[in-house]
């Protein structure tokens, strides 16, 4: 009976917070205030702190967060994020509390861990999510630069202008790094920036060093008046480098992380074994 009571009363906390949180990241707040009701609002004017302040008490890191959104062309929602993280301490909380109120040992424990699993999942999803997605297009567009890097130092050797190689190579190939340089050549040859500045920004959103290194380098070759072949060839052999050690550290990290979940899973099942009588003693003196 104590257990049906608690496990109702958990359940019907958790909708009602679960139900507050999405009513709060609606439009439909809008209806009843003149002003929409966000979590800035609320931090202003509850907990007088601004969401950036509040999102780093809750292990939001801004600017990454944002950086990430931009990287993968999402549009940032710090509010929905602050709500998301709040909503998993008080899951956590709830959970701690129902397994408490519960006589049963195993049940309680039993409970103890489905809750921690959920608030680690809540807790943690939106921001991995965004984060892997991140990291993957940042991975890809650093292996496409070698490939490039090749076909534009062919078209440089035969003079054409920078501007000329950069669009010709890059409707030669597919991928991240093509549709990035042909969307800032079109801004160039609208006459609202130079092949310069849309390099330097490509290599800002990125922030992957070989690129940055490569467009440093053929700027300034280009501002000197040096030759650019020579910069070209020079970043094609540093970067070829480059990505042959990555590749190696890469395998040898990943032999050693294949042999993490063997441990895991061989040290689990003894763990249980081991402390799985000692814990429901204890449950049972309290």
């Amino acid at each position: 009976m104590e257990f049906a009571i608690a496990l109702f009363t958990g359940v019907t906390v958790f909708l009602l917070i679960l139900l507050v949180a999405t009513f709060l990241s609606t439009e439909n707040v809008a209806l009843i205030s003149k002003e929409k009701l966000t979590v800035e609002h609320l931090c202003s004017k509850i907990i007088k702190k601004e969401p950036e302040v509040l999102a780093d008490k809750l292990g939001i890191q801004t600017d990454k967060y944002m950086f990430n959104c931009n990287l993968i062309g999402v549009e940032p929602n710090l509010d929905k994020l602050i709500i998301t993280r709040i909503l998993a301490v008080t899951i956590a909380v709830l959970g701690i509390l129902i397994a408490f109120l519960i006589n049963t040992p195993l049940i309680s424990l039993l409970i103890g861990l489905a809750t921690a699993v959920i608030t680690i999942l809540v807790f943690i999803s939106p921001t991995a999510t965004i984060n892997d997605r991140a990291q993957k297009k940042k991975a890809q567009f650093e292996s496409e630069i070698p490939r490039f890097l090749d076909l534009f130092q062919t078209a440089i050797k035969i003079n054409l202008p920078v501007a000329t190689a950069i669009k010709i190579t890059a409707e030669s190939i597919d991928g991240i790094l093509s549709e990035e340089l042909l969307r800032a050549l079109v801004v160039t040859e609208l006459g609202t920036s130079n092949w310069q500045d849309s390099l330097y920004d490509i290599a800002q959103k990125y922030e992957v060093d070989s690129f940055s290194d490569f467009v440093l380098d053929i700027v300034t070759a280009f501002q000197k008046g040096s030759d650019i072949t020579e910069s070209v060839e020079r970043q094609s052999r540093s970067i070829k480098s480059s990505t042959l050690l990555s590749a190696k550290e890469q395998a040898a990290k990943t032999t050693s992380l294949i042999l993490i979940p063997v441990v895991v899973f061989k040290m689990i099942p003894l763990m249980i074994i081991l402390f799985l009588p000692v814990i429901m003693q204890i449950l049972n003196g309290m």
